[in-house]
């Protein structure tokens, strides 16, 4: 009896351990798995802001550029020197915009001989 009651109470701290060990590991893999995904979320979170980052940056240099092409183009019609491309790159875009609309208002108030 004792020995059939040691084997069952063996066979019963191997289930245990079993049972243990298979719940850490499916633990361990679900924190795994949780992980990847997080990471790829992550990732993907990462390369939207950066395509969103880029297209505003994109459409700021061509506003930018835009503003300064008028100014450069609407300079001489008034009969003013025209800037030099590089120094009105060191301009913001609100002052860029100003300049642009002064020259078009004196374009548009100017008399015709």
């Amino acid at each position: 009896q004792v020995t059939e009651d040691k084997a069952m109470y063996d066979e019963n701290e191997k289930a245990i351990r079993d049972h243990q060990w298979k719940m850490r590991a499916a633990r361990q893999e679900g924190i795994d798995e949780g992980m990847r995904q997080g990471i790829l979320e992550g990732e993907r979170q990462g390369e939207l802001k950066g395509k969103l980052e880029g297209e505003r940056q994109g459409e700021l240099k061509g506003e930018i550029k835009g503003k300064i092409e008028l100014i450069r183009a609407l300079q001489p019609l008034l009969y003013l020197p025209v800037s030099s491309e590089q120094e009105l790159r060191a301009w913001d875009l609100p002052r860029l915009a100003a300049l642009a609309s002064e020259l078009q208002e004196k374009l548009r108030n100017r008399k015709v001989s």
